[in-house]
């Protein structure tokens, strides 16, 4: 069994066969902040391109960076079979460095809670914003601490290829108060004729906010104009919302 701290091939098999599609509101939201921002448009750890792929198809000019080899390979060959040709990079967050800037950058799912370790949270955050333009926009989704359950939960989910084979995922899920850290161990089995040909376990970390916390992370940054929504309204998000969907400004010098 191979142990893994990144999106490898069976995990990412898993996530592409589970969740072929971005869903519709988040979709949808999106794309109307796009259509009111100067391009191009910029999706870190933007994985095989649920989101990437649409915006896409619908014009628009927008890269992708990932730190996983295995989502952008889904990524390049999804786009190739519809005859797409994205710019896509091998850059963690905390890492970027591309060859143009921004009218917007979006990160979608809550997947900047991957970013765990403080330095590299400030790092990311500064990185995204020298990749913006001057009145560039950042919207990204967090996760809070609202409604997390203490304790072990486990859970066993399936996916079946069409040849009728199976990955199966074993994910067990603790969240650590103090440090308001989520800790998944997701163990992943290939079932073919009901036996098991090849193991996975990967491990993940999830750093889960208050909404005031990362809201003066982006004012250090250098953000302004910071509104955290309830995802995909208008409305300010409460105490109540288990996701936040942050939207803010780099400044026009």
């Amino acid at each position: 069994m191979d142990l893994i701290d990144t999106y490898k091939s069976l995990c990412t098999e898993f996530y592409d066969l589970d969740k072929p599609e971005a869903p519709r509101a988040a979709l949808e939201y999106y794309l109307d902040e796009i259509r009111n921002s100067a391009q191009p448009i910029l999706e870190p750890m933007c994985g095989s391109g649920r989101f990437l792929i649409p915006v896409l198809e619908h014009g628009f000019d927008i890269d992708g960076t990932d730190a996983s080899h295995e989502m952008l390979n889904s990524c390049r060959k999804r786009c190739l079979a519809k005859g797409l040709k994205p710019n896509l990079y091998y850059q963690k967050i905390q890492e970027l460095t591309l060859p143009r800037d921004y009218g917007l950058i979006f990160i979608p799912s809550g997947s900047f809670g991957l970013i765990t370790e403080h330095e590299d949270i400030a790092e990311s955050l500064k990185r995204i914003y020298d990749c913006l333009m001057p009145g560039g926009k950042l919207m990204l989704e967090l996760m809070t601490s609202y409604q997390i359950h203490l304790g072990e939960i486990s859970e066993k989910r399936e996916v079946i290829r069409n040849d009728s084979s199976k990955i199966l995922l074993t994910a067990t899920t603790c969240f650590d108060e103090m440090s308001r850290l989520q800790f998944i161990k997701c163990d992943y089995q290939n079932l073919e004729n009901e036996k098991v040909t090849h193991e996975e376990t990967e491990c993940i970390k999830l750093r889960l906010y208050k909404t005031n916390e990362f809201s003066d992370l982006l004012r250090y940054t250098g953000f302004s104009d910071i509104e955290a929504l309830t995802p995909y309204t208008k409305e300010t998000a409460t105490e109540q919302d288990d996701v936040v969907l942050f939207r803010c400004k780099k400044l026009i010098m």
